[in-house]
């Protein structure tokens, strides 16, 4: 994990971690819950939002979220949340690595790019609804970055890098075609047919399994030169 650049620093990609100061703090289920909403959302939300979210079936959610931001200012101060009388929100200057990820998948990617957030999956152990839909829509951004990533490394010679990125690629989205023809296409330029035929051949087992259909033609066309 890299060093927090602020004094208030949220991970969640891969396990959730807060630190404040450099140091870890341990939240309760409940304060963990609303900074998480907070952290892979918009970062801030109406106050009777925010306590609906987290006691959806209770007449005393407000009271219960005057009590969950108190116990978040005595374990972080004001470094992770702000309240006001209408909204919380994270505060000013607290880095989510989520963020800085969503930049990186913006910028061209060379193949010197540090692409390990890339790696990095939203929360897998979450099933709480709102996690669910930002790790979704996490997965389409760095699986099409890792992709446009591959290919560089493809278009640049270095094939073992290329192999490593498309397979972590292929890791998102098993069914996706994009990884497996970069992970083919890899191969062929080292002129292992049998791994780039295997891939072929087990994508397209997969493929016809679960969705009845098959590789693209482009795909084909691949193997065949």
């Amino acid at each position: 994990m890299s060093l927090c650049p602020a004094r208030g620093c949220l991970h969640v990609l891969g396990s959730f971690v807060c630190h404040v100061d450099g140091c870890e703090v341990r939240l309760p289920e409940h304060p963990r819950r609303l900074v998480v909403r907070l952290a892979v959302g918009e970062h801030r939300m109406a106050r009777r939002l925010a306590a609906a979210c987290l006691w959806p079936d209770t007449d005393h959610a407000a009271r219960r979220l005057r009590y969950v931001l108190w116990q978040l200012r005595r374990l972080t101060g004001e470094q992770i949340i702000q309240a006001g009388h209408d909204a919380v929100m994270l505060a000013d200057g607290v880095h989510v690595d989520l963020d800085e990820a969503e930049r990186l998948v913006h910028r061209p990617l060379s193949t010197d790019t540090d692409w390990s957030l890339l790696a990095c999956p939203l929360l897998p152990e979450s099933d709480d609804d709102e996690v669910r839909a930002a790790r979704q829509r996490w997965d389409r951004l760095r699986l099409l970055a890792l992709e446009r990533l591959a290919h560089t490394k493809l278009a640049e010679g270095d094939i073992s890098g290329a192999i490593d990125v498309a397979g972590h690629a292929l890791g998102i989205d098993p069914l996706n075609e994009g990884p497996h023809r970069l992970l083919a296409e890899a191969n062929l330029a080292r002129h292992d047919m049998a791994t780039a035929r295997r891939v072929y051949d087990d994508y397209r087992a997969d493929l016809d399994h679960n969705l009845g259909v098959e590789p693209s033609m482009e795909f084909r066309r691949l193997l065949r030169r």
